[in-house]
């Protein structure tokens, strides 16, 4: 399952090309969030290709690049299946929220 809060390590965009017969795909190496670990081991997973979330990524790639980490949110709950390393998400389709992580705060002495 797509956990509902994760860091977005990479991400890789395949747009649509109905002439071809490929119906698109958004590939992403995510680190969970819903764990008291953050930044724990990164997994792979394929979305079902949105424009939106094309927008999105593509935006969260050009910040990251910038060095600002990039935490998504899954609008109107996750989920995803699949029992190897690419998790597949093939059940709905999954609108993602993205923006900059938190600065992180240093410890006290």
């Amino acid at each position: 399952m797509l956990p509902e809060k994760f860091i977005i390590v990479s991400a890789v965009i395949e747009e649509p090309n109905p002439s071809k017969g490929v119906d698109g795909a958004i590939y992403l190496w995510i680190s969970p969030l819903d764990t008291q670990r953050p930044g724990s081991v990164p997994r792979g997973y394929k979305l079902p290709y949105l424009k939106d979330n094309h927008s999105e990524i593509s935006e969260s790639q050009r910040r990251s690049r910038q060095g600002i980490r990039q935490v998504a949110v899954i609008e109107g709950g996750g989920g995803g299946s699949g029992g190897s390393w690419l998790k597949m998400n093939t059940e709905k389709k999954v609108k993602l929220k993205i923006s900059d992580a938190p600065a992180a705060r240093m410890p006290k002495k």
